[in-house]
C-alpha cells in the first residue's frame, strides 16, 4: 500500500513538472509568433506607400496587441492611426469597435460606451453594429 502512494506521489510530482515546462515552452512559443508577425506586419507598415495597406497592417498590429498580448493602450494607439488616415473605409467601423473592446478591458466603461455608440451611429445597419449593442448590454 505505501509502494502503491508512493509511486502515485511521484507520478503526480513528474506530471506537474511536465505541465510547467510545457506551459513556459508554449509561452515562449507563442512569443515568437508573435513578435515574428509585429516585425512582419511593421515592416509593411513602414515601407508602403499606399495608406490602405498602412491602415491595414496598422489594423493587425494592434489586433496583436488587443488580443494576443493584451496591451490595450499600445493597441488604442495603432486603432486611432486607422482613423486618423482611414476615416470612412472598410477599417473604420472595426477599428472602433475594437477600441471600444479595449477600453472596456482597461475598465473605462464610459470610454467603451462612446466607442460603441459611434460604431451603432455611424454603421447602423452592419454586423459590427450588432455587436457593439451586444457589449453595450453588458457594460
Amino acid at each position: 500500500m505505501k509502494k502503491n502512494r508512493m509511486l502515485y506521489v511521484v507520478f503526480f510530482v513528474i506530471t506537474i513538472i511536465y505541465a510547467i515546462k510545457y506551459r513556459k515552452i508554449n509561452e515562449k512559443i507563442i512569443k515568437i509568433k508573435v513578435s515574428s508577425k509585429l516585425k512582419k506586419y511593421t515592416k509593411i507598415a513602414l515601407s508602403s506607400t499606399d495608406i490602405l495597406e498602412k491602415a491595414a497592417a496598422w489594423y493587425m498590429i494592434a489586433n496583436i496587441y488587443c488580443f494576443d498580448l493584451r496591451e490595450y493602450l499600445k493597441a488604442m494607439d495603432y486603432y486611432q492611426k486607422i482613423l486618423s488616415v482611414s476615416e470612412n473605409t472598410y477599417l473604420e467601423d472595426s477599428a472602433l469597435f475594437n477600441m471600444g473592446i479595449c477600453a472596456k478591458n482597461l475598465n473605462d466603461r464610459k470610454g467603451a460606451k462612446n466607442y460603441f455608440d459611434e460604431v451603432i451611429k455611424k454603421f447602423p445597419e452592419t454586423a459590427r453594429a450588432k455587436d457593439a449593442e451586444l457589449e453595450l448590454s453588458r457594460l
